[in-house]
Order: C-alpha cells, then sequence, then structure tokens
C-alpha cells in the first residue's frame, strides 16, 4: 500500500519512462547508500501519525509520503482490523519502467509504504525454548549434512578477501522443526548463516571483533529475535542492513519480497554472496521480487565468480554463491 500525495504532474509518463531507462543505461547509481540514509533519517524523524517523511527521487526531487502509523484498516471480507506502520520500500528496475505496475513515476524508486499487521493477531504458536530446539537440531543436522561437507569444500578452494561480518536479509520466522522438508526453509537458513560464520572464524584471521552477524526481516516475532541474538545475532530494522553491507561483507539472502540483489549491487561490493541464482538480465519474463537486471548481470561477471551450492531446493531454492575476484 502506498501513501504518496498524489502523482507528479509535472512530467509526462512516457518522457519520464524513457529517461529512467537512459539513466540506467548511463551506469547511473539507483540506490546508494546516502539516500537510503537520507530516507530512513527522514522516516524516523516523522514517524507519527499525520507527519510527512519524504524520500528523494531519481532526479532529485522530493516525495512526501503521509505517515499513518497505527492507522486501523478494516478488511471487508472477514471483518479483520489490520494496523499499519511505514517502512521503505525498493522499487526494481522492471516495475520502474512497467507504467501499468502502479507507481505514479518512474522516477520514484525508495518509496514509503505502510506494512499492515493484524490488529488481533494471535499469539505465536512456537515458545523461544522450542524455536531455540528446532534451530539447533537444523544447526546439528545441517553440520553434518553432506551439503554443508561440500560446501566447506567449494569454498577451501578459493580465495576470498578478509570478512569483518555477515549480512542476511530475508530468512523469514523460524517455524517448528518439521519432518516435511519445505516446512525448515527458515530454520536451515539461519543454520547456513551460523555455520558459515563459525567457518570463516575459524580459517580466518578477524583481529579482536570478530565476525559481527546481522539479520534483517520484517517478519521476525520477539521470540526470533531473541532466539537470534542468543546465537550471536543482531537483528535489524530496515533498511540498517543495507547500510552494513561493505566490501567486507558475506550477504546471505534467499527469495526476498524485495530487490536486494539490485540494491546491494549498487551500493557495496561484498566479498561473499549466496543468493537467489542469476540466471539472465531479468528482462525476458515476468519479474520477481528479486529480479535480475542487465547491470546486475554485468556486475557480476566483472567481479565475481560463481561457484554452485548444493541442491538443495526444498530447503534454498536455487542458489548460488558468489566470490569476489581479489
Amino acid at each position: 500500500m502506498s501513501d504518496s500525495e498524489g502523482p507528479r504532474w509535472d512530467e509526462d509518463p512516457l518522457v519520464a519512462t524513457a529517461e529512467v531507462q537512459r539513466l540506467y543505461d548511463s551506469d547511473v547509481p539507483f540506490f546508494t547508500k546516502d539516500r537510503i540514509r537520507e530516507a530512513y533519517k527522514s522516516l524516523q524523524e516523522n514517524n507519527e501519525p499525520g507527519k510527512k517523511a519524504y524520500t528523494r527521487d531519481l532526479d532529485g526531487k522530493l516525495k512526501r509520503f503521509k505517515i499513518k502509523t497505527g492507522e486501523v484498516f478494516a478488511d471487508p471480507d472477514d471483518d479483520s482490523e489490520w494496523i499499519g506502520y511505514p517502512i521503505l520500500y525498493y522499487v526494481s528496475i522492471q516495475h520502474l519502467l512497467d507504467q501499468e505496475w502502479g507507481w505514479n513515476s518512474p522516477y520514484s524508486n525508495l518509496r514509503v509504504v505502510h506494512r499492515l499487521e493484524r490488529r488481533d493477531k494471535p499469539a505465536e504458536e512456537l515458545d523461544q525454548r522450542r524455536k531455540h530446539e528446532s534451530l539447533q537440531r537444523a544447526i546439528d543436522t545441517w553440520r553434518d549434512s553432506q551439503s554443508w561437507k561440500h560446501l566447506k569444500s567449494t569454498l577451501s578452494g578459493v580465495s576470498i578477501a578478509p570478512i569483518k561480518k555477515l549480512v542476511a536479509f530475508a530468512l523469514s520466522s523460524m517455524r517448528a522443526f518439521s519432518d516435511v522438508p519445505h516446512d525448515n526453509r527458515s530454520l536451515f537458513q539461519h543454520a547456513l548463516l551460523m555455520t558459515l560464520r563459525d567457518l570463516l572464524l575459524e580459517n580466518t584471521a578477524q583481529g579482536d571483533d570478530g565476525i559481527k552477524c546481522y539479520a534483517q526481516d520484517p517478519a521476525y516475532s520477539e521470540h526470533d529475535i531473541a532466539v537470534l541474538q542468543s546465537c550471536g545475532v543482531t537483528v535489524v530494522p530496515d533498511p540498517e542492513g543495507f547500510l552494513e553491507v561493505d566490501e567486507e561483507t558475506v550477504v546471505i539472502s534467499i527469495s526476498p519480497n524485495v530487490p536486494v540483489k539490485q540494491v546491494v549491487s549498487e551500493i557495496a561490493r561484498p566479498a561473499l554472496i549466496i543468493w537467489d541464482s542469476i540466471r539472465g538480465n531479468g528482462l525476458e519474463e515476468t519479474p520477481s521480487t528479486d529480479p535480475d537486471s542487465p547491470r546486475l548481470q554485468k556486475w557480476i561477471a566483472e567481479h565475481y565468480e560463481t561457484l554452485e551450492f548444493p541442491h538443495e531446493p526444498e530447503l534454498f531454492g536455487r542458489i548460488a554463491v558468489y566470490v569476489r575476484h581479489t
């Protein structure tokens, strides 16, 4: 749900779309830490009902959004009520250029929307202790798996730049350990995060500060946050995960609902990346929420070696490992 003040009447949509395409083809950065940081600061300073936060469009103009924190929205289908709270929203190049997609300006690739949560949200079914036990079981199972052994062997054969932090995106809320592999996706994705951190700590000299570990996902519950904190993982709100990413970072992102690949590739050049495999330029088919793009495809080809991730589609989907050239 978007809440801008309305369309920009000063632009012709077709002309604006052509200009955005020109900017993209000219390698003008579409996401920068400065723009993200500026929008985040505005949102923090104006996070009260009725106030207006702003983001900066690609042409430098400010776009203002009315804040509706705590406003209740009724669902006519089932009489449920939802409460909105504002978050930043990132728009892929595919959606910017799609005039039928619904954004009112092709220049607006960084926006404020309101995420909705049920007002009468049911109590979490899995308590903190059981969630921690499920995660530990997943970690133990993953450590003993041939897939983890294969991944360790793969990484041991390449040169990896110094690592000071890991940042994970969209690993989702953790469920109870299940006999159905697909239901364990979040548990094993977090197990990957922690075993990879431990491996890097074992194999590289990191200095006194060790390796910091961050996770960003609005789906985390209070129990998720507590369990992850007990495992040495700091949960951060959007966009702090993006702002942490730099050249000494490992990025893990699996099937996110935002264009993580396009954002990360614009703001940094991480040392190691594990995310959905890049299979084209992203223009041939209906874009996903985290689509590939021509610029991303070129960026990977120029700066990274692509390595195979063990075949575990039920747990990780189709992901790959990208190691930056050293």
